[in-house]
């Protein structure tokens, strides 16, 4: 029997080191294929005036094109009547096809947004190179502009774009989508979607790429942008807030005068409740959010004591719901894009309904009275029980 085991021991050893041996001439195979194809990290696109796509590939570079450059990454700038076909006239600047596989980020640009973006994203849904994974994001200026645009960091910028997405949930100023979610938004009824917004910030003596606020897509085309605090009123209703802080000012006796502010810490991922009515042919909306939060800082503000929270959370409730009715003025009112998915609700709840009034949708969920409720509950107070420093005391 051990004489046995043995035998098997080392005939899975010779297959093992044979396996190695005929696996070496692949590895020699694969180097060269890589080094004629260049590594994508970024992908921006904008469209000419005549219609035709410039598309902006920011490469993974290696050492020696690094050394030969200013820019942190290799960036190359291709056209053509189709997305296809400019990212293959890439080959004349470049040299290489490029490499798909490592997208990171995918920056759509404003010219992009002023027609119908779904044929756009076909040549990324088609190639089995792209992962269903990367960032879909869209600028405030040309999509090619945002590619040459350097950051304070060593690492490329597609990872510093992703990095500043992926932590939304720290801050919950802008949505996080990625291609997949993007394609289905997009497949809806009314193409409407949410997507990351990146803007050129300056700072110092250089403009960096920033993530925040959102822009909003209707019927395919961009409709408009949020800013931060307007995003956030819409990612309320969504239960997409999963972190950030939430400033309260305090007024004093006489008008106008501030006597402090509290900055309050968003614990954990908010709840929401969307309840269409259908009273006879009328229809109203009823939202109701509910918000964990925890005192973070307070700057000449209410004690925390019980009458000094019960202020706090009076204040954050009227805050929250003032956010999410002021993204609600933008959206819904002015631009009639249904980001929060109103009319499928109302399809599964009043089915006949809604087989009467879809193609009118736009417009009357335009006209829809909406009422916001918010709960607020402040459940950790910090070290401190008040802000005049009595207490257990403050690490700082």
């Amino acid at each position: 029997m051990a004489r046995d085991a043995f035998a098997s021991k080392g005939v899975r050893l010779i297959l093992a080191v044979w396996g190695i041996v005929l696996l070496l001439p692949l590895g020699g195979c694969i180097t060269p294929e890589l080094n004629e194809r260049s590594l994508v990290s970024m992908v921006g696109i904008d469209r000419k005036e005549n219609g035709d796509i410039r598309v902006t590939l920011g490469l993974i570079g290696s050492d020696k094109q690094a050394k030969k450059t200013e820019e942190q990454a290799p960036v190359f700038t291709a056209e053509g009547e189709t997305l296809f076909e400019a990212a293959r006239t890439f080959i004349r600047s470049n040299g290489n096809r490029p490499l798909w596989t490592y997208i990171k980020v995918i920056v759509i640009g404003p010219s992009a947004g002023e027609q119908d973006l779904k044929p756009l994203m076909d040549f990324f849904n088609r190639n089995n190179e792209i992962q269903p994974n990367p960032y879909i994001v869209f600028s405030t200026v040309s999509a090619e502009e945002i590619l040459h645009l350097s950051t304070e960091s060593p690492e490329l910028p597609a990872l510093v774009v992703e990095k500043q997405i992926k932590n939304q949930t720290q801050l919950s100023q802008s949505p996080v989508v990625t291609l997949y979610e993007w394609n289905e938004m997009l497949l809806r009824p009314g193409q409407t979607a949410m997507a990351s917004l990146l803007k050129p910030v300056k700072d110092r003596d250089r403009i960096l790429p920033v993530i925040e606020g959102a822009a909003v897509v209707r019927g395919g085309r961009t409709a408009g942008y949020l800013e931060a605090k307007e995003t956030r009123g819409i990612l309320w209703v969504r239960e997409e807030v999963r972190g950030g802080v939430l400033v309260l000012p305090f007024q004093g006796s006489r008008p106008g005068e501030e006597t402090g502010k509290a900055a309050l810490e968003i614990t954990g991922r908010n709840r929401a409740e969307i309840r269409p009515q259908l009273s006879g042919d009328r229809l109203s909306l009823d939202i109701s959010v509910r918000v964990k939060l925890a005192v973070g800082e307070i700057m000449g503000g209410p004690s925390t004591e019980p009458p000094g929270i019960a202020r706090m959370q009076q204040q954050a409730e009227e805050r929250i719901r003032m956010e999410i009715e002021e993204a609600l003025a933008i959206t819904q009112k002015q631009w009639k894009a249904d980001v929060l998915g109103i009319g499928r609700m109302v399809e599964r709840s009043y089915p006949d309904y809604w087989l009467e009034h879809a193609e009118q949708w736009p417009d009357i969920f335009a006209a829809v009275p909406v009422r916001v409720t918010v709960q607020a509950n402040i459940g950790k107070l910090g070290l401190l029980h008040s802000n005049s420093g009595e207490g257990t005391g403050n690490d700082g």
